[in-house]
């Protein structure tokens, strides 16, 4: 009777020595500032006030335009564990673009989680694959033409041919 509870004793000082082993790495791991970096390849780019080309006879090619970024960011462990590729989101304004051609704009790195855009060293760009995203623009072309059309139906109604029951 002794030995069990000496035994289960045992199993409860090994298990209060593992939490509290683990509580504080937890805690050296938090306080201890030191960061790591994790690349995050073909993250999309959103391009905004596309409608501002539209308005100046302008439109946005895809061919020849920067459509995605490798990033490579910086942060505690904690943070970039934390970081999902889809809380990544990178916009370029169109806003400043007013003639036709290959042009590079400014783009900015935001995340959907509030936790890392209210704290600007929760984690930081170390490196990106390009520093200005290019984009081509191209001169938006309209014409109308007149489409007349026209049908004339035909049906084909096959022959039909009546027999009487007595002719068989």
């Amino acid at each position: 009777m002794e030995n069990e509870k000496a035994g289960r004793r045992k199993v409860v000082y090994l298990l209060l020595a593992v939490l509290v082993a683990c509580g504080i790495w937890l805690y050296v791991d938090l306080s201890s500032g030191q960061t790591v970096t994790q690349e995050y390849l073909d993250i999309p780019i959103e391009y905004l006030y596309e409608s501002t080309l539209t308005d100046r006879g302008l439109m946005l090619v895809e061919d020849g335009t920067d459509l995605t970024i490798d990033l490579t960011l910086k942060g505690t462990r904690w943070n970039i564990c934390s970081l999902d590729r889809s809380q990544i989101w990178v916009t370029a304004s169109l806003l400043d673009v007013t003639s036709a051609g290959k042009q590079r704009v400014n783009y900015n790195v935001s995340y959907t989680n509030p936790k890392f855009n209210n704290n600007a060293n929760a984690i930081q760009k170390e490196r990106a694959s390009f520093g200005m995203a290019t984009v081509n623009i191209s001169e938006l072309y309209s014409r109308t033409i007149d489409v007349s059309w026209g049908a004339t139906w035909r049906r084909a109604i096959p022959p039909v041919r009546w027999s009487s029951p007595t002719q068989r």
